[in-house]
């Protein structure tokens, strides 16, 4: 997985997603660029204290906001040793993860019609209706959809023959909240930055798509159990929870395609 998507993905799972400044200092100069200009990255909070850097001890400090005659506010903290130190804000700004510019990448990158709307901010992004394997298919994208909040969301997307729901997080959706839908996606399997833009694999899609096994899509609840199709049971040692397997690596996929709620079964 791409750095870059994994971050974004780990984030994915956090209340309230933040970035220290020191995290950010450490990635690829490039990389962190490319996720500022994408939106992904946004300034959000200063840091209330942090560590010293004059000294050789290893201590954290509150930090103090002080107005100078110029105008412009500077950031100190207390040294024991060295007393007063000034401390750069670059060293204080902590950065908030932004997803709504992967809800739009992923319209883009799969030819959505229609604006991206956000149903709940943050949360959940419904990405418009876009023709995939033959077929029209309405997309959505949920984050964070196994946490308590998430499953409420994934059942508020609309289930159906032709919903596919893109998911965020490293956390696969169970059986029983992935059922229902057309297909289900790990969007950091698909996700990459090129530069300063995020870019979605649609030929991963809709090879899993045309991979599919044709059957009638049922309602989430009162599903027949029906005995698995040798193909689905041939999958299941390669199948996450939701269905999805390593779009990377076209080996690893089974010769037929399996749907989550063929794996239910």
């Amino acid at each position: 997985m791409d750095l870059a998507v994994r971050i974004i993905s780990d984030a994915a799972e956090a209340p309230f997603p933040r970035l220290m400044p020191d995290e950010v200092a450490r990635l690829p100069q490039a990389m962190a660029e490319g996720l500022k200009a994408a939106g992904i990255l946004r300034p959000a909070d200063l840091a209330r204290s942090t560590s010293c850097m004059a000294c050789e001890a290893d201590h954290a400090e509150w930090v103090r906001a002080e107005d100078g005659p110029d105008g412009c506010t500077r950031y100190f903290i207390g040294c024991p040793e060295k007393g007063r130190v000034e401390v750069p804000v670059a060293r204080l700004q902590r950065w908030a993860v932004d997803f709504t510019p992967v809800a739009a990448a992923i319209s883009l990158g799969l030819g959505a019609g229609g604006r991206t709307e956000v149903v709940r901010p943050g949360r959940l992004w419904r990405l418009g209706s876009a023709a995939l394997a033959g077929r029209m298919r309405e997309l959505w994208l949920v984050r964070d959809g196994c946490s308590a909040r998430g499953r409420e969301l994934v059942a508020a997307v609309p289930a159906g023959f032709s919903t596919l729901l893109f998911r965020l997080g490293g956390s696969a959706l169970d059986h029983e909240v992935a059922t229902g839908f057309d297909a289900v996606f790990d969007a950091s399997a698909l996700l990459f930055l090129d530069g300063p833009a995020l870019r979605v694999d649609r030929e991963a899609v809709e090879l899993r798509l045309a991979r599919r096994v044709p059957r009638a899509m049922p309602g989430r609840q009162g599903r027949p159990r029906a005995a698995a199709s040798a193909g689905a049971q041939a999958a299941r040692a390669l199948c996450g929870p939701d269905g999805g397997w390593p779009f990377w690596d076209a080996r690893s996929r089974p010769a037929v395609g399996v749907e989550a709620a063929d794996l239910a079964t």
